[in-house]
């Protein structure tokens, strides 16, 4: 009934939108006065990335629902024509927007603060929570030959590579700013007193890697790897190009090795 009403049409033309918008958020701008985030030549512009973090959660939560109207439920009633739904939207062109959000991981909005990976609600970059919700809901509508060819078209085969690789870049960055202090390429957690701070407490500086990959990024990719790994034809073109020898590596990884679903999806693709 939702889908009829035109949530499906509500939800494609955002992510349209978004798609463009995510991959734009990097362009540098000046820093308005006040301290607000970004200060742009129209208050169009300026107004919707002072609100770029709440615009995020809400292409985020998109991606989740469009997920949530394409699983297949024989059992449910009002869910037997999912798979109706997930052609609708793949007919309409729902790869190119998902996969561009997605590739768009490890942007970083600019004039917005990035903090420890998943540290806080404001202190994650937003886009690998949008790069997750992206690949879960491509994941959804991998479900047939022709559903694969249209996600690898688009870039859904490069994808997974791109994102571990990223991921393994960041744990060696954090091993290098162990063995040498001062590493360009960490940030340190800022102390909370900031100018204020007396040194009588412990700071523990958390070394965090530029454009940090989520465990919830992993996950997501190596679900999509999975289904585009049903295909022996693909499956032996990532391990071609070294993505399988990757996730072989991110494996290894013991907060990798201990997540439940990553390990599922992982141990599926091999």
């Amino acid at each position: 009934m939702l889908f009829k009403a035109g949530i499906g049409k509500v939800i494609l033309n955002w992510l349209k939108f978004m798609s463009t918008r995510v991959s734009n958020s990097n362009t540098s701008t000046t820093a308005n006065t006040d301290g607000s985030v970004f200060a742009f030549n129209t208050d169009t512009e300026s107004n919707f990335f002072k609100n770029y973090r709440n615009i995020c959660s809400l292409t985020t939560e998109s991606c989740m629902c469009l997920k949530s109207l394409c699983i297949h439920d024989d059992i449910r009633k009002e869910m037997s024509c999912a798979y109706e739904n997930g052609k609708y939207f793949l007919n309409s062109g729902i790869a190119v927007p998902l996969l561009s959000l997605a590739t768009a991981f490890d942007i970083v909005p600019a004039g917005i603060e990035i903090g420890a990976s998943g540290e806080n609600e404001n202190g994650a970059n937003p886009h690998n929570a949008i790069a997750a919700a992206a690949l879960t809901a491509a994941k959804q509508l991998i479900t047939s030959e022709e559903s694969v060819q249209v996600m690898a078209q688009h870039g859904a085969m490069a994808l997974p590579l791109r994102i571990y690789t990223t991921y393994l870049n960041g744990i060696d960055a954090i091993a290098s700013a162990e063995a040498t202090s001062g590493s360009s390429a960490v940030k340190e957690h800022v102390c909370d007193f900031g100018s204020g701070c007396d040194g009588s407490h412990d700071h523990n500086p958390t070394p965090v890697p530029d454009n940090a990959v989520s465990m919830t990024l992993l996950r997501a990719v190596t679900g999509v790897m999975r289904n585009l790994c049903a295909d022996d034809r693909r499956k032996n073109a990532l391990a071609a190009d070294g993505t399988l020898l990757a996730l072989m590596r991110v494996m290894s990884r013991p907060e990798c090795l201990q997540d439940v679903s990553f390990s599922d999806n992982a141990i599926a693709c091999l």
